[in-house]
Order: C-alpha cells, then sequence, then structure tokens
C-alpha cells in the first residue's frame, strides 16, 4: 500500500510541475524584455529618428520611407504629399512609416524595404501609383492591393 501511496504523490508532483511551468512560461510570454513597453510609431513620423527606431520599424515588418529634405527646397512639399497619402492609405497604413524632416546638409529619399533591407531611391516618384508600383514589386510581405494588381 505504501508503494502505490508514493506513485500516486509522485505523479501528482509531475503534474503539478507540468501545469506550473506552463502558467510560467505564458506569463513570460506576455512580460515585456526588461519591463520596457514596446514603441508604436504613428503613420507619419516628423522628426528624424535614431537608429534603433529605425531598426524597430523595419523588424515589426514595416518598410520606412525616410524623406528628409532642406529648408529652402521648393517641390519638397508636393512629394511629401504624395508620400503621407500612400502611408495613411488604408490600403498601406499598416505597411510602411513615413519618416519627415526638415534638415540643414542632410537629404533623403528612399524607401527602404523590410526583410530584406534594400534601399530604393524615390527620386523620380511623381505619383501614388509610382509609389505604390515600386512597393508592391519590391516588398516581400504585400497588402491585398498588391496582389490584385498582379492578377
Amino acid at each position: 500500500m505504501k508503494r502505490e501511496h508514493k506513485q500516486v504523490l509522485m505523479a501528482l508532483f509531475i503534474a503539478f510541475i507540468m501545469v506550473a511551468s506552463a502558467v510560467g512560461f505564458a506569463l513570460l510570454r506576455n512580460t515585456p524584455i526588461g519591463g520596457q513597453q514596446t514603441p508604436t510609431f504613428p503613420n507619419v513620423v516628423e522628426r528624424v529618428l535614431s537608429n534603433e527606431e529605425r531598426l524597430y520599424i523595419l523588424r515589426s515588418g514595416k518598410s520606412l520611407i525616410e524623406f528628409l529634405y532642406p529648408e529652402n527646397c521648393t517641390g519638397c512639399f508636393e512629394k511629401r504629399g504624395i508620400y503621407e497619402r500612400f502611408v495613411t492609405s488604408p490600403e498601406f497604413k499598416d505597411y510602411v512609416v513615413l519618416e519627415t524632416a526638415v534638415g540643414e546638409n542632410v537629404t533623403a529619399d528612399w524607401i527602404v524595404m523590410a526583410y530584406t533591407g534594400d534601399q530604393i531611391s524615390l527620386e523620380h516618384v511623381n505619383s501614388t501609383e509610382d509609389l505604390m508600383k515600386i512597393f508592391c514589386d519590391s516588398s516581400v510581405v504585400k497588402p491585398n492591393i498588391c496582389i490584385l494588381e498582379e492578377v
């Protein structure tokens, strides 16, 4: 009888360890690493991002349009409008973030693709259709509108 009693206790102990480890893993999975909150970014960021912020955006699966222009730029507001309409459109808002700012001696006009890190110049983009074509041709993860265009 004592041997059966020990076996039952051992089985209960093993079951307890299994359940406790599953609960512990679930709690650790939902806890941010180091107690840090994961940053969230709007579709349009009106400042220069740090390298860590750029990496976070790209690692989250979103592409990044970097549009930095000098203060005396004449056609930049029109181009910025094209980029803003693109990244805030319902089709692309979950796929692209726009970084835009006025800077001295700094210019950038390209899109960095998520997953591949490819940097594609946007110098000759004149419409959201041009931008959509570049994005759909280069992106690894495509929104439904890109897939429909391919068909």
